[in-house]
């Protein structure tokens, strides 16, 4: 009896944990809405940073795009063909690189 009993106390023990995740992850769920209410100042407040750092940080890097392109307003950035590294190697290669740089 004490073998079984000792191998049953095992499997217990191996499916606590998964058990308990489990609960905490549904128990999130279930919380989230009282304290989005509950701390909602602080929701509100921290959407100005996070409205800054994607309007100035992450939308100019749309802007890069146009470095491998070959740009015509009449297409728009989405619509002109896109060539790759080509404008860097011939700025690279211009005789008028070195006086840009220097």
């Amino acid at each position: 009896m004490r073998a079984s009993q000792a191998r049953q106390t095992a499997q217990t023990a191996q499916t606590l944990p998964v058990a308990r995740a489990a609960e905490k992850v549904r128990s999130f769920f279930r919380q989230a809405p009282s304290d989005f209410r509950r701390n909602k100042g602080v929701y509100l407040l921290a959407v100005l940073p996070m409205a800054f750092y994607i309007l100035f940080r992450y939308v100019p890097m749309f802007g890069v795009v146009l470095a491998f392109k070959r740009f015509t307003p009449s297409s728009g950035v989405w619509g002109s063909p896109w060539i790759g590294v080509d404008n860097f190697t011939s700025f690279f290669g211009s005789y008028y690189f070195g006086r840009l740089v220097l």
